[in-house]
């Protein structure tokens, strides 16, 4: 079987649970990440993080996690999806890419879904994360995790570029790495993903029942 066809099957089979999966369910496990977040060294010391807002499709519920942000006084930053030079592209073919824009608390709930894939995403010209000195964590979306933090994403390959890109640009500047965190409903939890070159292994994955995975 190619790399190719398993992740779409591991998609398929993923999708499927997450179909199934209970509204209650999510909204109780996207409760339980938010505590839980907190519990690791690494983010509770970061002040730049990078978030997401989640859709409206059993993905794990991301809002009161920004919250619980501002309230710890981080500084927030979510993606946009924006337009490049393929000649700049980190993969070839690749048109658009992420950046990560900063908000204010009060900026979230003026934020319309945009764009082909219907995201709420910041206005551009606000600060980016590398403009604001890099991040420190990044709180990383995914379709599908492991117990030994590998991702599985939706196949468009945006955030393993945007981290690499990241990556590269903090160590020219002498800035670690930033610390990568997934948050994942227990119906996104599979044996093993297939994986290849360019696919990052997280820092930490915490799953919606509370337990924490870490890199090994």
């Amino acid at each position: 079987m190619s790399l190719q066809l398993a992740k779409k099957q591991a998609r398929k089979l993923i999708k499927a649970r997450l179909h199934e999966a209970a509204p209650d369910s999510i909204r109780e496990q996207s409760q339980i990440i938010a505590r839980t977040l907190d519990t690791i060294p690494e983010y509770r010391a970061a002040t730049r993080v990078a978030y997401y807002l989640h859709m409206e499709n059993h993905e794990i519920e991301t809002e009161e996690i920004i919250a619980a942000a501002f309230r710890d006084n981080k500084r927030v930053f979510l993606p946009r999806i924006v337009d490049i030079n393929e000649s700049k592209a980190l993969f070839p073919g690749h048109r658009k890419e992420l950046e990560m824009i900063e908000v204010a608390p009060g900026e979230l709930a003026t934020l319309k879904p945009f764009g082909p894939y219907k995201l709420r995403e910041p206005a551009l010209g606000g600060t980016t994360a590398v403009e604001a000195g890099g991040l420190d964590a990044i709180i990383v979306p995914g379709l599908g995790f492991t117990k030994t933090c590998h991702r599985l994403g939706h196949g468009k390959g945006f955030y393993d570029t945007y981290i690499a890109k990241h990556i590269a640009w903090g160590a020219a500047q002498g800035r670690p790495a930033p610390f990568l965190i997934g948050i994942g409903a227990t119906e996104q939890f599979i044996d093993m993903i297939p994986t290849e070159g360019h696919d990052y292994v997280l820092d930490a994955v915490v799953a919606g029942d509370g337990t924490v995975y870490t890199k090994q």
